[in-house]
């Protein structure tokens, strides 16, 4: 009698079933930690766009404005050429519209800049603050 090496279709059934459970179970985490991951990444981007526009505002003397609308960011002054961030998909900001350094790195006007998820994913907001110091702080 010859051994058979292989599997029935029966068993191979049964592993697909139990990889495809599996599969929906982990798929909303996965789904969740994705969209953390870009607002982390949004409040990073912007946080670092800002410390960038005050070390401009310090560097060239000049006052250096920030515009945040829902999707993006940039920045701009008169003896600088401008920079952006784009958020990523499914990343929506509100809060400050603008905020203004001063040539000595201060802000003359400052507020918070919140990113939420576009969808319905109980995702905690992250928050990007500008103190009237200047001072750029990511709230997790």
């Amino acid at each position: 009698m010859k051994k058979s090496f292989g599997y029935t279709l029966a068993e191979l059934l049964i592993t697909i079933a139990i990889v495809g459970i599996l599969a929906s179970i982990a798929l909303p985490s996965f789904v969740q930690i994705i969209a953390e991951n870009r607002l982390k990444q949004s409040a990073e981007s912007t946080a670092s766009l800002l410390r960038r526009s005050q070390a401009k505002a310090l560097e060239l003397s000049t006052l250096v404005t920030v515009t945040v609308t829902s999707s993006m960011m940039y920045a701009n002054a008169n003896n600088m050429g401008p920079f952006n961030t784009i958020f990523p998909d499914g990343v929506q900001a509100s809060g400050a519209s603008s905020v203004v350094f001063a040539p000595d790195g201060r802000a003359s006007t400052s507020g918070s800049i919140v990113f939420t998820p576009t969808t319905t994913l109980s995702v905690n907001p992250k928050t990007v603050t500008v103190t009237p110091l200047g001072q750029v702080i990511t709230e997790y």
